[in-house]
């Protein structure tokens, strides 16, 4: 069924676009939400009026996104993404970190308005385009940054770097003093003597 829409639409297209979509979605989703209107012979002259009106709107809000699209080129689009030991990163930047930014700084934007191939998994300046009306497009600078991290060494409860090997030299070492170990410390060298 070939359709007009009555109202910006990014699944299938702006206001004034013609689209053909299946009878069963015309009927049962957009025609009843009032998002497009059918386009056949019998409804000529109330298609041609309704064009008058739909082509006004459609004027009006590409002025609407040409504003929008000058303001929203000046936002800075600036991220941090956390890197591992062999440069792998966790997590990436997709087009729903695009529009909450955008949303914090005041801006609607759909998602789905936001054009990005694949999420952004490094470091780098990126370009995205933004279509915020059928005639009108923006491009906007995504600049991302990499934050390593560092593997920090095990630490026990006391703060000291814990390892097999310097549990047992303080064994040693306050063996040789000739001081007295706790039960605990005795355990362990009991544990790890050699039985005959």
């Amino acid at each position: 069924m070939e359709l007009i829409l009555e109202e910006d639409f990014p699944m299938l297209g702006f206001v004034g676009d013609r689209v053909v979509v299946k009878n069963g979605y015309a009927r049962n989703f957009l025609i009843p939400r009032g998002i497009a209107s059918e386009v056949s012979s019998r409804k000529a002259r109330e298609l041609e009026h309704k064009l008058a009106g739909i082509n006004a709107k459609k004027k009006r809000l590409k002025e609407e996104a040409e504003k929008l699209g000058t303001e929203i080129t000046g936002v800075p689009f600036s991220y941090t993404i956390k890197l591992g030991e062999q440069g792998k990163s966790f997590g990436s930047i997709t087009n729903r970190d695009l529009q909450a930014t955008l949303e914090q700084k005041g801006y609607t934007v759909e998602r789905r308005q936001i054009k990005l191939a694949e999420p952004i998994k490094a470091a780098g300046t990126y370009t995205v385009s933004i279509q915020l009306h059928s005639e009108v497009a923006v491009d906007c600078t995504v600049t991302v940054e990499a934050e390593e991290l560092k593997k920090a060494p095990k630490e026990d409860r006391k703060g000291k770097k814990r390892t097999r090997n310097s549990e047992d030299e303080e064994l040693q070492a306050s063996e040789a003093e000739g001081e007295e170990l706790t039960a605990e410390e005795q355990a362990i060298v009991d544990e790890e003597a050699p039985q005959e």
